[in-house]
C-alpha cells in the first residue's frame, strides 16, 4: 500500500549544480554625468533654478548563466532551443556588460520672508538599463536587447515641498509635503 503523504522521487531528475566566477573580462563600471542649469533671482528673496542631468553607465554589473541554452528570442520558449540537451550544471558568471542611461530634469525654488520661508522641489527622472545590479540575470542570456527598460531607480516624478512658519510666543510651524510616482515592476508569467 503505497502512502498518499509520501513523494515519490525516483523519477525526478536531481537539480543541476550551480557555481560562481568571474567573467575573464569584467571590468569596473564606469557612470559619466553631464549637467547644465540655469539659477534666476526673481526677487529680492526669492530665487529658482533649473537643471538637465544626464548620465550614462558602461560596464554594468550582473550575473548570466553561460550555460544556459541558446534559444530564438522571437518566440522566447525553450521549445525552440538550439541543441535540445539542457545544461548539467550552471555557470554564473558576474560580468561587466550592463548599461543603462538617464535623464532628469530638476527644479526648485525658495524664497524667504521676515516670518516666512518656502522651499519647493520637482524632478522628472527617466531611467533605462539591461541590469538590475550584480545579482540581476538577463532573461536571455544570448539576447541583453530583451530586458533593456525601465529601472529600479526609474521614478518618474518627485515632488517636494517644505515651509518654516515664525508664530508669535516663538513658536515655529514647519509645514511638509511630499509626492513621488510608483517604482516600476515586472511581471513573470511562467508556464
Amino acid at each position: 500500500i503505497e502512502n498518499p503523504n509520501e513523494t515519490n522521487t525516483g523519477n525526478l531528475a536531481a537539480p543541476a549544480p550551480t557555481y560562481y566566477q568571474l567573467d575573464p573580462r569584467l571590468r569596473s563600471s564606469i557612470d559619466m554625468q553631464g549637467a547644465l542649469g540655469i539659477d534666476r533671482q526673481i526677487t529680492n528673496t526669492a530665487t529658482m533654478n533649473v537643471t538637465y542631468l544626464y548620465s550614462q553607465g558602461v560596464h554594468q554589473y550582473l550575473t548570466n548563466n553561460v550555460n544556459a541554452p541558446f534559444f530564438d528570442s522571437s518566440n522566447d520558449t525553450y521549445e525552440n532551443a538550439v541543441g535540445l540537451l539542457l545544461p548539467t550544471t550552471d555557470l554564473n558568471t558576474y560580468q561587466s556588460n550592463g548599461f543603462y542611461r538617464q535623464s532628469q530634469i530638476i527644479a526648485s525654488g525658495n524664497a524667504r520672508y521676515r516670518h516666512f520661508s518656502l522651499f519647493g522641489f520637482y524632478m522628472y527622472n527617466n531611467a533605462l538599463s539591461n541590469t538590475g545590479g550584480v545579482n540581476s540575470s538577463w532573461s536571455n542570456v544570448h539576447d541583453s536587447k530583451l530586458d533593456y527598460g525601465r529601472t529600479t531607480f526609474d521614478v518618474h516624478n518627485r515632488f517636494l515641498i517644505l515651509g518654516n512658519i515664525q508664530a508669535p510666543w516663538a513658536l515655529s510651524f514647519a509645514p511638509f509635503l511630499a509626492y513621488n510616482s510608483g517604482t516600476p515592476y515586472n511581471i513573470t508569467i511562467g508556464d
